[in-house]
């Protein structure tokens, strides 16, 4: 019932701090010699697959640069490592588990 309760009252809180976020947008005007360029922007047509959204972005005012570029990953990770007679155990002042040896 408590974890219910904790997360209904985290749910609500969630919901009451995103009603104010006002993420990418700045709360400052834009000057009068960029108000031009921006408005322009706005009237670019975006024919690039990528990034997807790229139109939207146009169409809001911002500036993104073209896609270009080709990348290739790779990735190759080992360990050599061996553990052998490996034993556990633990000690403190209420609970003595003696060594145990553990198999992997």
């Amino acid at each position: 019932m408590k974890y219910l309760l904790k997360l209904e009252f985290g749910v609500l809180l969630l919901f009451l701090i995103s009603q104010q976020i006002n993420a990418q947008y700045v709360t400052t005007t834009v000057m009068s010699k960029h108000e031009a360029y921006k408005d322009s922007l706005k009237q670019v047509e975006y024919n690039h697959i990528f990034p997807f959204l790229g139109q939207g972005a146009y169409k809001k005012g911002f500036d993104i640069p073209y896609p270009a570029g080709i990348m290739g990953n790779f990735f190759w990770s080992e360990q050599g490592i061996l553990i052998e007679n490996f034993e556990l155990g633990i000690k403190t002042d209420g609970v003595d588990i003696p060594l145990t040896p553990v198999d992997f």
